[in-house]
């Protein structure tokens, strides 16, 4: 999968690779809120870009990854139940 391969070129390009996955959640985050034409391809690759990010020590231990947090517990409340 193409995210599979964009996340391991991120992981090792270090600040600017965790800095495009911050933007590319919170896009992922406020399509889900907005639309809900393409829900089921936005949410799981949401859940496995944040997941994966903080499967690795060093892009977890970056502030950018607790922004990415906050985001993704925004969402969830934020983002109508009948979406995901």
């Amino acid at each position: 999968m193409v995210i599979h391969r964009y996340l391991d070129v991120s992981l090792i390009g270090g600040y600017s690779g965790i800095k495009m996955n911050f933007q590319t959640i919170k896009c992922f985050t406020e399509a889900a809120a907005y639309g809900n034409k393409f829900v089921y391809q936005t949410i799981p690759c949401l859940l496995t870009l944040w997941l994966d990010i903080g499967e690795h020590k060093v892009p977890a231990e970056n502030l950018l990854f607790d922004k990415i947090n906050s985001i993704v517990a925004n969402s969830i409340n934020s983002i109508p139940v009948y979406k995901v």
